[in-house]
């Protein structure tokens, strides 16, 4: 790829007592919570469908564009050297 993408952060689990829990959070649990219980909150990104298509068609253009400038490996090349970095599996 010729520009290089931020890669999605990992998911991440903050602990946090009742009390500190923003209120859009606190509305969506059953009941109201007591405070001082403790909870577990793990955030994690998301990425909606139409980037994950925008990114997907900008990978194949750069493909294509590739191809269109002769720079492609033969197949059989190509596995075999897959075959020789990986090793040979049966």
């Amino acid at each position: 790829m010729t520009e290089k993408r931020r890669a999605m952060p990992e998911k991440t689990t903050v602990e946090m007592r009742a009390e500190e829990l923003p209120e859009s959070l606190r509305a969506l649990l059953p009941e109201r919570p007591i405070p001082g219980t403790p909870y577990r909150v793990t955030i994690e990104p998301i990425e909606d469908r139409e980037a994950k298509l925008a990114a997907l068609r900008r990978d194949i253009d750069e493909g294509i564009a590739d191809a269109d400038a002769g720079r492609v490996v033969d197949g059989d090349v190509a596995f075999a050297r897959l075959r020789a970095r990986l090793g040979k599996r049966d």
